[in-house]
């Protein structure tokens, strides 16, 4: 059984000029790896309720050193407890993250993001065959 897509709400990547174009390359390249977006209506429908979300960490100096940004990816969804199936939690079902490569001063935010979502299109193609 395939699984059934993700709702992905891209509204807090659009507002900020740092990840401006990040949810617009997410659609296309995950869309092309047969994932399939939920709108809010089927996404509630949906057993588990998946959510695909796209995390940025920006640049920041402390005491001196630098911790570089991130952007991070994760696919949630709410399961059951074996114990007591009236309890459900959501939990990650798959989550990557990439870090600015502070030795290539090229690299990039597009960059890492293209890297993270590289990743879970090639582990989604695995779990889902056409």
């Amino acid at each position: 059984i395939s699984h059934p897509g993700v709702y992905f709400d891209p509204s807090h990547l659009d507002s900020n000029d740092q990840t401006n174009g990040f949810s617009l390359y997410v659609r296309e390249r995950l869309t092309k790896a047969g994932v399939r977006f939920l709108t809010k209506e089927e996404w509630a429908n949906t057993p588990g309720r998946p959510e695909l979300s796209v995390r940025y960490s920006q640049r920041a100096e402390s005491a001196g050193c630098i911790i570089p940004f991130s952007i991070s990816l994760a696919l949630s969804e709410e399961t059951v407890l074996t114990r007591n199936p009236s309890i459900k939690i959501t939990g990650r079902v798959w989550s990557g993250v990439v870090r600015e490569n502070l030795a290539n001063l090229n690299f990039t935010t597009m960059n890492a993001l293209e890297k993270v979502v590289g990743s879970f299109a090639k582990d989604w193609i695995s779990q889902n065959p056409r």
